[in-house]
């Protein structure tokens, strides 16, 4: 039963690019969506078992590589972390496969689009059951190339290739630094199974040679996860990721393969508590990430990038979490965000499929009274996203910003990184107030503002099916309840959901005065800290509505009287120009000009073709020539030759 889904899913794919052809759309999407439901019910069931029952399942499939002391089994892990993400996995894509019937309706390629959706979600169960390092990889490798192949779906644009082969460099980068990675965590364990791992740091390591080597892997873990998860300084490939169809947006750069980054600094959390320092990293670039996704976000008028700037901003708030030892809390937000963030992606993709492929808010404006559907379903989503109370980001997010408030640190060793942690914070409290107003600007210029788009668009305007309106609605639920369902189970005090797949330090909790690591004080129920992120949110949410709806011609009214705010305004609209200009565009043409210059001519063209095809193809050519050139024909020619090869034969044995 529990190697069903990743069967079925394989299957799905399979079935569909061999024989999708034959038996048409119809019963494509039919055998797709059925096999994926299946899958989705077994991977609750399959959670309830687990969690609920607390029964754990290691499961054997084959021997992979056996070498030495290096040996590889193919085990499939599943205890909570596994089955969390398994619901979120094929929640999400059993709502994108049925969205992307309506959707993809009048593409001639949607059997190949069916088809990688399917490969997609394989590869993603690969990934989150993995028990080993190197079976995590072959699902990350794999969700990064079916990455590629839906954002650049629509081959025949330019935008598209560009932005997959973006998407793909990028990545690469991150893949790298995992690839040393497993290296030093392979010399320091002699192993790469997650459970052999777990017990031998169990047994407290005092070697600093063990511990410099396991600060180098855990720093190298952490870029990789900062390259697939689209956090700053690999994060530019993530918004570019839209010119792929809304249901890849939803699935792929939204919910689940933008997530793997935090899933792998979760399941490696044995290794980042064991080298604190690793902890301010993390935080480091979430913090960073949360404040630049939301000023970005901010100035951005295409609605689906705005989302991913989101996008980026949330997982910011995922890896702050990891960075202050709360990874029960990143899980469950991460949890909820994929469902609020999966009916933005889907929602959007609604509003853009009914006004003519329109995506800039600004050509949009009135749509209240046209589409009330989907403004019912922008604002659940919205409201998730700021943490309105009662929601579910209300429930994960608010948890995460409190924890500045909760966690004091005594470590005399980390005074000197009290700063950061009070920057860190002052950085996710302004990003908070920067995510009610750009939700509430996207909303207002939607449904609010005048219409300022072409009559055609209003006369052509056109409804989904209940395709496209089904999965909507259940992600609409689902962003309402899901905070308040699996509160007290996730992140609950005293609740055990998590047992073993966490690992947090606990150093010197008996004493405060040993002042040797981290101590937590629970302000659960002290009404003044947990004000501060409510008060925020519900007060701001009002003061930007009223601000966009009353008082709009203020803004353009300084940016007219103002020239730096105008300045500042182009500076954050093109995506802080000066990083981008100065740093990022130079390095990728670096990267373009070594990889041609060096990889592409001296092994590409150089090395592999003289040692490949064209070197055995020149090396016989050469022999058949020389050969053909001795076959004269002339007796006294073949006499010599038989002479001297005589000769030869007596200097050789004497």
């Amino acid at each position: 039963m529990y190697l069903l889904p990743i069967f079925l899913t394989f299957f799905s794919f399979i079935f569909t690019f061999c024989f999708g052809k034959q038996i048409g759309n119809y019963k494509n999407h039919l055998i797709n969506i059925l096999l994926v439901l299946f899958s989705t019910l077994i991977c609750y069931l399959i959670f309830f078992e687990v969690s609920f029952l607390s029964l754990p399942c290691y499961m054997k499939i084959t021997d992979w590589i056996v070498f030495d002391i290096f040996n590889v089994y193919w085990y499939c892990l599943f205890d909570s972390l596994s089955v969390s993400m398994l619901i979120v996995i094929m929640s999400i894509s059993l709502c994108a496969h049925i969205y992307s019937v309506s959707y993809m309706d009048q593409d001639p390629h949607q059997i190949r689009f069916m088809s990688y959706l399917s490969l997609f979600t394989f590869f993603m169960l690969i990934l989150v059951t993995a028990s080993n390092l190197i079976q995590l990889f072959i699902g990350w490798e794999g969700v990064g190339i079916c990455s590629y192949l839906l954002i650049n779906f629509w081959y025949t644009r330019v935008g598209a290739n560009k932005s997959s082969i973006m998407a793909v460099f990028t990545n690469k980068i991150s893949d790298v630094c995992l690839l040393v990675a497993f290296g030093l965590v392979f010399q320091i364990f002699k192993t790469l199974d997650f459970n052999v791992m777990f017990s031998i740091l169990s047994i407290n390591h005092n070697s600093d040679y063990l511990l410099q080597l396991m600060y180098y892997a855990g720093f190298l873990i952490i870029l990789g996860a900062v390259g697939k998860s689209a956090q700053i300084g690999l994060h530019f490939w993530l918004p570019e990721a839209m010119e792929g169809p809304t249901p890849v947006s939803s699935l792929i750069h939204a919910a689940t393969m933008v997530t793997a980054g935090v899933f792998l600094i979760v399941r490696c959390s044995f290794l980042m508590e064991n080298v604190p320092s690793l902890l301010v990293w993390i935080s480091f670039f979430g913090s960073l990430t949360i404040f630049f996704g939301s000023t970005v976000g901010l100035f951005q008028y295409d609605i689906k990038k705005i989302i991913a700037y989101s996008t980026c901003s949330q997982l910011g708030y995922m890896f702050l979490s990891c960075g202050l030892s709360s990874y029960y809390n990143s899980m469950f937000h991460l949890i909820n965000h994929a469902f609020f963030k999966a009916l933005l992606f889907l929602t959007a993709g609604y509003i853009i499929h009914a006004l003519s492929n329109e995506q800039d808010f600004r050509k949009m404006g009135g749509l209240l009274k046209k589409l009330p559907l989907s403004a019912m379903l922008i604002l659940i989503g919205s409201l998730s996203l700021m943490g309105f109370p009662y929601t579910s980001g209300f429930f994960s997010k608010e948890k995460i910003i409190e924890l500045f408030h909760n966690k004091l640190i005594y470590n005399f060793e980390f005074v000197k990184y009290i700063k950061f942690f009070y920057f860190f914070q002052f950085l996710a409290m302004f990003s908070v107030i920067l995510t009610i107003c750009y939700s509430i600007k996207m909303y207002v210029f939607v449904f609010f503002n005048n219409f300022n788009g072409y009559k055609s668009y209003i006369y052509n305007i056109h409804y989904g099916s209940y395709y496209l309106i089904l999965p909507l609605v259940l992600l609409s639920y689902l962003s309402i309840f899901s905070g308040y369902l699996l509160n007290d189970l996730m992140v609950g005090i005293g609740t055990d959901f998590w047992k073993d797949s966490l690992f947090i330090a606990c150093q010197g909790y008996q004493d405060v005065s040993n002042s040797s690591g981290f101590y937590l004080f629970n302000f659960e129920f002290i009404k003044y800290v947990r004000k501060i992120p409510l008060i925020l949110t519900v007060y701001y949410t009002f003061v930007f509505f009223i601000l966009f709806i009353w008082f709009k011609q203020l803004f353009l009214y300084f940016r007219i009287s103002y020239s730096w705010i105008n300045n500042l305004f182009f500076f954050l609209n093109r995506k802080y120009l000066f990083f981008n200009k100065n740093i990022v565009y130079p390095l990728i043409d670096l990267m373009n000009y070594s990889a041609l210059n060096y990889t592409f001519k001296l092994f590409d063209k150089g090395l592999i073709e003289l040692f490949g095809p064209f070197g055995i193809t020149k090396i016989v050519s050469s022999a058949v020539s020389f050969n053909s050139k001795l076959q004269t024909g002339l007796i006294y020619h073949y006499s010599g030759l038989v002479i001297l090869s005589l000769l030869s034969y007596i200097f050789i044995i004497l």
